[in-house]
């Protein structure tokens, strides 16, 4: 089952989204090199839809402009899980469509991509970053206590005709609308 999901996530980034940097990559700022990425950072245009990865509820919404700027943190609950409840965060968004305590259904357009906040660049792209606890900034970079790599997770690209059934582990879409390139 693992083998299938790799094989289909390598297939799917390599034909539909850009991965900037990927979970643990050593990442900074103007061409420096920093601490190893606590998350996954895809390619886009500013104003892109950012998608929810999996069906959740909003917990926050916050704007750390010195940082990770504009964020949403998504809780989600799988039963068959252990553990049975996981966060993902969405961050240097341009704005948020979303409000605090709103359940949202994978896919669902949460947010539109940006560049918001110290840490992106000022290159466009999305941060995500899955969590056993709610991990919206928590998370320094190089500290991995509690985070989990998202693309373990991902089985591709979101499908509205497909049924996802629940597993013993978690299943992500991707958080970014499939283009093709």
């Amino acid at each position: 089952m693992r083998f299938v999901a790799v094989a289909l996530l390598l297939v799917s980034c390599s034909l539909d989204s850009h991965v900037l940097n990927g979970y643990q990559s050593p990442m900074g700022m103007h061409g420096k090199r920093g601490a190893a990425h606590t998350g996954v950072d895809f390619e886009g245009t500013e104003g892109d839809p950012v998608l929810a990865a999996s069906d959740g509820v909003v917990v926050d919404q916050i704007e750390a402009l010195n940082g990770v700027g504009i964020c949403v943190l998504l809780e989600h609950h799988c039963s068959s899980c252990k553990p049975a409840m996981f966060f993902t965060s969405y961050c240097h968004l341009k704005r948020t469509l979303v409000t605090s305590g709103q359940p949202v259904a994978r896919g669902q357009q949460i947010a539109e991509l940006g560049k918001t906040g110290k840490f992106s660049g000022g290159v466009p792209h999305l941060h995500l970053s899955m969590c056993r606890f709610p991990c919206t900034a928590a998370v320094r970079d190089g500290d991995f206590r509690n985070t989990s790599n998202p693309m373990d997770f991902d089985i591709g690209c979101f499908d509205p005709q497909r049924q996802y059934l629940a597993t013993a582990r978690p299943i992500l879409t991707h958080p970014i609308v499939c283009t093709g390139r």
